[in-house]
């Protein structure tokens, strides 16, 4: 009697799916994934993990399915019998094949509390005994490989072993289904290194100037080449230590390139803290690369232009150069649900370009050090911490700096602008301006300026006390709202326009923007340097730019920059000014920063070490945002949206295709924007999701988003 994997849908006359070849095909491409480093385990969970499908009961489900009163897979449970079957011919290595197994319809859970018990429960050893005079012959009794010893070496390296061996079953099993299902596999780019490394050369060649005496010019020739020329070295872990404004982005490009044709490398991975240097990093790569050959993964992305391919590699990044966020990147590695498992094995044998290293969140470094780590050691990456402001986290093999003199290149742009710093700097207790000063202040300069403060409410305020021309930046904005007007304040600022800006931090680390002049108020010294590089940042403003620190009256908020600000003061006092443009401060800064909070203050390590993996995904969080998403009526298409939303309730493309028009607000704000009738809830069947109502009057401004409403927190500006 045939046996079958999945059915077609009612009057739906083509073959079935037969369950041995689904198994053999899973098994064979599981393999293949994993064959680095796991070889032998994926075939294995690919033979197994449907053999609960071979239950006569599940079967007759299948067989009812074509009728109209018909029932659907949820009633007849497949994966625990699997599991059990791995378990009962090993109970060792079967165990780590049952939790893949049992988990590859949902998510990973922890062994000792919750998938033990059920696998050896009776009712699951009944339907196991339901299948023993089914299983073909081929499957009753396969051999168990030997674990990697890198990867057994102690729990928590076993717990992302089998992560990574979850990754691959949920790929493959997904990919041989929907082979299945369309009649053909997907079609992939299947380009190589040295390929996108030809064409990478063509566009850097095309912005060789030989006749450009400029220091910029010079500094980032030398930066590139010496990204070349270590390319060759052994993969491991690699620091790109680069003045702002340095040309890191392509020159990182080209040593991820050239090191991945030299070491077989598969693929590229960038990842980035913010969509504002995403997006940017996205352009200039395609424009080198080709559109085709980039895909951008991230929340903020516009799914109505976005390509079928990026749209299918944003699930197991199959694709050649991925660019996506710290977020997605970071928190991935800890996940346990198989959508966003499914492409951590497409990140083995990989270079990966972290940029803006000293963004990660501090009471998270440990764990995601550890991760990174097991990343070079068990999965063969190759890994570049790349920043202006380099924090020199601890690894357990050394990184190695790409260019060979760091200090001699911040040395040939220091120039670029000139610091003015607090008088009283070493006080203990430090002048402060208020708004309706800093407002008075920045009147007094001429030409561009730009202003950066702590929370948005500053922002607000600020731009309204200096004038009614100064243009206004900030999260209460939507992000296509917020990436019109960066657009228009660069279009003006090239055109030699006179521009005035205030933001918040969103303009720093990576933005390309340039201002002869910028205020900062006080902040950490790693921020500080990174908005000094939208000083001057082509070093093209006669005489110089200026970069003036302020201390502000307000602090900024709790969290990690507060934390930041107050060790930047005492950093500051005990040694006075320092040079921005000084790779040697920054290490000292965060060894100090380091010593104010538990770099693994959520416990993620000890809960991985138990291999709970849902504990696991819920302390590794980079986001930790108490703020309530509202849509903004912001554009020609809000409302287009808002009623898709609301007539046909959540699905994932319609809710990536309102994720741009999100702005987050604070639970005391939209309980007032609802008691007064200018928003409510989308649907139903999204959970806390509001947007405006159809009154008409929106409290939502072209100039400031959102009305700013009473609140002493700030969200996170890290996107997913």
């Amino acid at each position: 009697m045939a046996t079958y994997a999945h059915t077609r849908e009612p009057g739906d006359n083509r073959p079935w799916h037969d369950l041995r070849d689904h198994l053999n095909e899973t098994a064979l491409l599981t393999e293949r994934f994993v064959s680095t480093y796991a070889p032998g385990w994926g075939y294995l969970a690919g033979l197994l993990h449907d053999l609960g499908k071979y239950q006569p009961r599940f079967q007759r489900m299948l067989q009812l399915s074509q009728l109209e009163d018909g029932y659907n897979d949820g009633q007849v449970e497949h994966s625990i019998v699997g599991a059990a079957y791995a378990l009962r011919w090993n109970p060792y290595g079967g165990r780590f094949l049952a939790q893949c197994i049992a988990a590859h319809h949902g998510a990973l859970k922890s062994w000792k509390s919750q998938v033990e018990a059920r696998v050896k429960s009776p009712q699951v050893q009944q339907w196991l005994a339901d299948i023993d005079g089914s299983v073909p012959v081929e499957l009753r009794n396969p051999l168990v490989p030997p674990i990697p010893p890198q990867a057994g070496k102690d729990a928590r390296s076993l717990a992302m072993w089998i992560r990574f061996l979850f990754s691959a079953l949920v790929d493959a099993d997904s990919l041989q289904t929907e082979a299945w299902d369309r009649g053909a596999e997907r079609v992939l780019l299947d380009v190589r290194p040295e390929t996108l490394l030809t064409k990478l050369n063509t566009s850097l060649a095309a912005l060789i100037n030989p006749n450009d005496p400029s220091p910029m010019y010079a500094l980032r020739q030398s930066v590139l080449r010496d990204c070349r020329a270590a390319a060759i070295q052994s993969p491991g872990h690699f620091t790109l230590t680069v003045p702002t404004g340095g040309g890191k982005t392509l020159s990182a490009l080209a040593f991820a390139l050239e090191h991945a044709k030299a070491h077989g490398k598969r693929r590229v991975i960038t990842v980035l803290p913010y969509t504002t240097i995403l997006e940017q990093t996205v352009k200039v790569y395609r424009d080198a690369l080709g559109d085709d050959a980039v895909v951008e993964h991230h929340s903020n992305i516009d799914v109505e232009t976005e390509s079928l391919f990026n749209r299918q590699a944003t699930e197991n990044w199959d694709a050649p150069v991925i660019v996506t966020t710290s977020v997605q990147f970071l928190e991935s590695l800890y996940a346990n649900h198989k959508k966003r498992c499914r492409k951590l094995h497409n990140v083995a044998n990989s270079v990966v370009i972290l940029d803006e290293v000293q963004t990660f969140p501090m009471e998270l470094m440990k764990p995601i050090q550890y991760a990174l780590d097991l990343l070079v050691e068990n999965f063969g990456v190759t890994i570049v911490h790349s920043t202006a402001t380099q924090p020199r986290l601890a690894h357990k093999t050394v990184s190695r700096e790409i260019t060979t003199n760091p200090g001699e290149l911040f040395r040939a742009v220091s120039g670029r602008y000139v610091v003015s710093w607090p008088e009283d700097i070493r006080e203990q207790q430090q002048q402060s301006w208020d708004m309706p000063a800093l407002a008075a202040r920045l009147a007094s300069e001429s030409g561009s300026v730009m202003a950066i403060v702590h929370r948005r409410k500053d922002a607000e305020e600020l731009a309204r006390l200096w004038g009614d021309d100064v243009v206004h930046l900030s999260a209460r904005m939507c992000a296509l709202h917020r990436a019109g007007v960066l657009k228009e304040v660069k279009r003006r600022l090239d055109a030699g326009d006179t521009v005035r800006l205030v933001a918040t931090q969103l303009v720093e680390a990576g933005v390309d923007i340039d201002f002869p002049v910028v205020y900062r108020a006080m902040a950490g010294l790693d921020t500080l340097a990174q908005a000094a590089g939208r000083c001057n940042r082509n070093g093209d403003h006669k005489g110089g730019g200026k970069f003036v620190v302020f201390r502000a009256a307000s602090s900024p908020p709790a969290g990690p920059l507060k934390k930041a600000f107050e060790e930047a003061l005492m950093f500051l006092r005990g040694r006075g000014e320092v040079a921005l443009t000084d790779p040697d401060v920054f290490p000292a800064y965060f060894r100090g920063l380091s010593r104010r909070q538990d770099a693994d203050g959520k416990k993620v390590l000890p809960a991985e070490s138990e291999q709970d993996f849902p504990e696991v995904a819920s302390r590794f969080r980079v986001i930790e945002d108490a703020s309530v998403p509202v849509i903004a009526p912001y554009g020609e298409r809000w409302e287009e949206k808002v009623r898709a939303l609301r007539a046909a309730g959540p699905s994932r493309e319609l809710l990536r295709t309102i994720q741009p028009y999100v702005v987050s607000l604070y639970k005391q704000e939209i309980e007032r924007l609802r008691a007064d009738g200018q928003i409510e809830m989308v649907h139903p069947a999204i959970d806390n999701l509001w947007a405006p109502t159809t009154l008409g009057e929106y409290r939502y401004s072209l100039r400031f988003g959102y009305a700013w409403g009473d609140t002493d927190a700030e969200p996170d500006v890290l996107i997913a």
